[in-house]
Parts: C-alpha cells; sequence; structure tokens
C-alpha cells in the first residue's frame, strides 16, 4: 500500500514525476483506459482502474459486472466472493484463489484505495478466465486513442439499451391454457412485439434473452443483461394455479424474501421449472440469493419504482384484477446489475383470462403499457440526471 502522503505527491507530478516515479512505488491511478474482454464478446472499457508499475488492478465489483458475473465483499474477513460458471469462487486478503475443494496459484492480493477495492489484471486473465472456460484479455490502452468501446462511466444514460427476457422456452413450456396455448409461445410473441414497439425510438437497442423456442438456463439471462451493460430487463410471463378462478396480472422485483406466501410459491415454481439441470445446489442455494440480492441492492428503489409504472400502466388496460406490486426471490433476477423485473401478465389456468390474452387487442394493449412504462422510467431518470426530458419522446410513425 502507498505510504502515508503518496497521494499528495499526485498534485505535483506534473512538476515532480521523475522524483515521484523514482521515489514512491505506490500504484497511481492511469490517465488511460482498460480494454476488458472475455472470449469473443465486445470489449468493455474501464477508466478507474490503478496501476502500480506494469502491473495492473481492475475495480471490484465493476469489472466483475461488466463479464456478467456478479460478487461482493465480506467486511468481516476481507474476502472477496463471485459467482462465475454456477459456482462460487473466494479471493482471500492475501490473493488466495479457491473455488469448492479447489485452489489456484497464489495472485497479487486485492488493493484497497479510497474506500474502493481492485483486483489484479493476472486474477482475470488467469484464475478467472480458467474456470468460465473462455480467455479474458486486460489491455491497457492510451487515452489520447478515441477508437473502442463506449467507456462506462462515460455513456449516456438513463435508459439505452433494454433486454427483454421472454420466460420459458424450448422443452421448458411454462404454464399451459386452453387449446393448447403455452406460456413460452405467449411471451416469446409479447417479447418481439415490445421490441418492435420500442424500435420506434431510434434512441433505445432492444435484445431479447431469447429469439425462438429455445431453452437458456436462467442464470445466463442475466448474465446477459449484464454483459452488455443493459439499462433496464423484463422478464414476461403468464401465471397459473390449482384454482380456475384465480385471475389478475402482476409485477415482481427481487427480494430474499416474498412479500407473501402465493409469491413464494410462484418464485419457487419458476426457480425450478427448468427441471433439475437448471435447479440450484442446495449447499449454494443461500448464498446464491445473497449475491444476487447484493447485485440488486443498488438497483432496488430503480426497480421497485419500474415495476410501480408497469403495474400502473396495464391497470389501465387490463379488465382482470390488479394484483399490485410483489417481491418475490425469483432467480431470473438475481445478479442483473440494473432495475429489473417480473411481469406476470395474466392466469392461463382461467379460461376466460387465457382467451382474453391470446387475443391481438389485448396483446397490443399490453405491448403499449410495458413500452410506455419504458418511456415513463427513462423520463424519470432522466429528471433525476438532469437531462431534458424532451429530447428522449420516443418518435411516432406516421
Amino acid at each position: 500500500m502507498p505510504r502515508p502522503g503518496a497521494f499528495a505527491f499526485r498534485r505535483f507530478r506534473g512538476m515532480l514525476l521523475g522524483l515521484t516515479l523514482s521515489l514512491l512505488p505506490a500504484f497511481l491511478p492511469a490517465a488511460e483506459r482498460i480494454e476488458l474482454k472475455l472470449g469473443h464478446a465486445p470489449a468493455v472499457s474501464l477508466t478507474a482502474f490503478l496501476r502500480d508499475g506494469e502491473l495492473l488492478f481492475l475495480p471490484f465489483p465493476e469489472a466483475i459486472t461488466a463479464l456478467g458475473l456478479s460478487g461482493f465483499a465480506d467486511p468481516a474477513t476481507g474476502s472477496l466472493f463471485i459467482r462465475a460458471s454456477g459456482k462460487l469462487m473466494v479471493l482471500s486478503s492475501k490473493g488466495l484463489v479457491a473455488m469448492e475443494n479447489r485452489t489456484f496459484p497464489q495472485t497479487f492480493p486485492p488493493r484497497r484505495q479510497q474506500g474502493s477495492l481492485y483486483l489484479p489484471g493476472n486474477f482475470f486473465t488467469g484464475p478467472l478466465a480458467e474456470v468460465l472456460g473462455q480467455p479474458i484479455t486486460v489491455q491497457r490502452i492510451p487515452d489520447r486513442n478515441p477508437a473502442g468501446p463506449l467507456q462506462m462511466s462515460a455513456r449516456q444514460a438513463p435508459v439505452r439499451l433494454v433486454v427483454i427476457d421472454p420466460g420459458h422456452g424450448g422443452d421448458d413450456e411454462g404454464a399451459r391454457g386452453p387449446g393448447g396455448l403455452e406460456e413460452k409461445d405467449l411471451t416469446l410473441k409479447l417479447a418481439q412485439m415490445l421490441r418492435s414497439e420500442l424500435a420506434r425510438d431510434r434512441t433505445l437497442r432492444v435484445v431479447l434473452t431469447r429469439e425462438t423456442d429455445s431453452q437458456v438456463e436462467l442464470g445466463k439471462r442475466a448474465e446477459l443483461a449484464n454483459r452488455l451493460q443493459a439499462d433496464l430487463f423484463i422478464s414476461l410471463h403468464a401465471n397459473a394455479a390449482k384454482s380456475i378462478g384465480a385471475a389478475g396480472f402482476e409485477t415482481f422485483f427481487l427480494s430474499l424474501s416474498a412479500t407473501d406466501d402465493e409469491s413464494r410459491k410462484l418464485a419457487a415454481l419458476e426457480n425450478v421449472a427448468l427441471g433439475v439441470k437448471a435447479a440450484p445446489d442446495p449447499r449454494a442455494s443461500d448464498l446464491e440469493l445473497i449475491l444476487g440480492d447484493m447485485a440488486q441492492a443498488e438497483h432496488l428503489a430503480d426497480s421497485e419504482a419500474f415495476a410501480t409504472l408497469v403495474q400502473e400502466r396495464l391497470s389501465r388496460v387490463m379488465q382482470t384484477e390488479n394484483r399490485g406490486v410483489k417481491q418475490a426471490p425469483f432467480r431470473v433476477l438475481m445478479q442483473a446489475a440494473m432495475p429489473a423485473v417480473l411481469v406476470e401478465v395474466g392466469f392461463l389456468s382461467n379460461k376466460d383470462e387465457a382467451r382474453s390474452i391470446t387475443r391481438p387487442e389485448t396483446q397490443a394493449k399490453i405491448v403499449q403499457a410495458l413500452a410506455q412504462s419504458v418511456f415513463s422510467f427513462r423520463d424519470r431518470q432522466a429528471r433525476q440526471l438532469g437531462v431534458p426530458v424532451n429530447k428522449l419522446a420516443p418518435k411516432k410513425e406516421e
């Protein structure tokens, strides 16, 4: 760690650069940026990094999030926990990396500066890359080079990229309704319609977690949103119940504890919908919940605000019960490093509601309500950031 007073020298490094470099072994913030890349995925730029000679240290958890992962620090022990490939990695304060019964060669320990943690670059290119099964490159780019990916700190906000998750898919059919109606088909159709509606605003980019009737692991859905640095995550679903009279729409955001017993049961059902292969290891379930909750912690207020907007908009167009905004531990929302909600548009087990949901006019109303919720949320974020709202209005087709 730097000697006392080392940071004061930085104010005078223009005059004392040679002296500073020769006398201070401390790592200094660099003017350049870091390009972090996983496999063939697009590179992400980080400007808040540290450099100690040729050694690079990347910010935690920002660098982890940029790779589509999540993690948290244990202040009691100084250890860092990272979820990678469905397993929990532990990085000790001394640099020892362990995962389950396996340990990796000791790397440089994490470093702390001004309350922030930084991980050594060789942790990413070594142990983490090995666990993920893909190469990770960490490259320092001179500040004078304007080319390359958009810097995370310079992203023009407030909502530019939306990831829509059509629930279920492939062998996982989800809820079933009359006449062979399957949840996986309904959610994909609504997601495609919503993408088209949002695409009318050319300032928005929209990505679906699945484009076809394919099976996507629950953890991979939020991971995709993280890797793309999405600003909003929307998971679309349709409900089912033993009682054929159950009806209505509801919107959820993440919490370790459910709002009520019914919400808890629904989350449990959705969490194991993909079968045994997708079910979590019971030994890791609590840790996974904690990791997911930590990933969503800073976005909790925004997730609740967006969920409220969705529910309000849907209530204006849906001729059925408004079941309200609720919280539950949905696995698909865990580890999403952005505001995230799960929307249940209705009950397929209710014949009347299922018929209504299949009507084109009802689907159009649902999609319009969801799209307007996105635009309203964007306006809310813009006002908080001081961005002129009138410049964000969606473009209307003639």
